[in-house]
Order: structure tokens, then C-alpha cells, then sequence
């Protein structure tokens, strides 16, 4: 059975506190990409992608991929990350993916889904405008 998603966020930067690492940062939660006059395929240069994950037992890979809604084509697909479910069931795990020069076809709705061994556990959307 896949782990139940606590929070799955998209941003311009996430970062654990040089303090406390249960503690993470997030700058710039990102909703959409504009392309401000740049032409199509538009390039993003970087934003990130956070998961939390709890109720999950054993391990499992943990991925990330974009999809362009009409036509399901996927543009940009992250390493694998094996994780490890060793505590508890309410032991939060999270997943972190870096999404740097994303290539965007057309402007419109994408999709962003996170999957563990496999199967879509999350999805979030994400508007390209021009």
C-alpha cells in the first residue's frame, strides 16, 4: 500500500533550517509559469518540488514527472529516490526534487505527479501563460 501524502508543494526554494531539520523553508510557492514574452518551448530555469509523506511501511522509489494535460506527454521526469519507512506509521518522510531547465511545449495546463514505485500518488496542476 503507498504512503498517504501530507503535502506536496511546488516553490522557487526549499531548504531544512540550519536549526532544526524537521523544520523546512518554502519561498515562492509556484501555481504558474509565466513566459513574459519569451517564445514557446519556453525553458524554466529551476523550482522544486517538496513531498511529505506518512503512513508508509518498508521501502519504496519515489519519483516526480510533468505532464502536458492534453495530449498526457511527459516533459521532464526526475531521478528515482529509494525511501525507507523504518518508524512509525505517523513518521513523516519527505521526498525533494530539483525540476531545473523544464521545457514547457505550449502554453497550458500541466500536471505534476509524484509516484511511488510506480504508481501516481499525487497530482497537482501547474499553468504555463504567456
Amino acid at each position: 500500500m503507498p504512503p498517504e501524502v501530507r503535502y506536496f508543494i511546488l516553490a522557487d526554494q526549499v531548504s531544512a533550517s540550519q536549526n532544526n531539520l524537521q523544520r523546512i523553508n518554502i519561498q515562492g510557492l509556484v501555481t504558474y509559469i509565466r513566459a513574459k514574452g519569451a517564445p514557446f518551448p519556453l525553458v524554466h530555469p529551476l523550482f522544486h518540488i517538496l513531498l511529505l509523506l506518512t503512513n508508509g511501511s518498508g521501502s519504496g522509489d519515489l519519483s516526480a514527472r510533468i505532464v502536458y494535460d492534453p495530449t498526457t506527454f511527459v516533459v521532464f521526469r526526475t531521478s528515482v529516490q529509494r525511501i525507507r519507512f523504518s518508524g512509525p506509521l505517523d513518521e513523516v518522510m519527505s521526498g525533494f526534487f530539483r525540476v531545473q531547465n523544464c521545457s514547457f511545449p505550449n502554453p497550458g495546463l500541466y500536471f505534476v505527479e509524484c509516484l511511488f514505485d510506480g504508481t501516481v500518488i499525487a497530482r497537482q496542476p501547474l499553468t504555463v501563460t504567456r
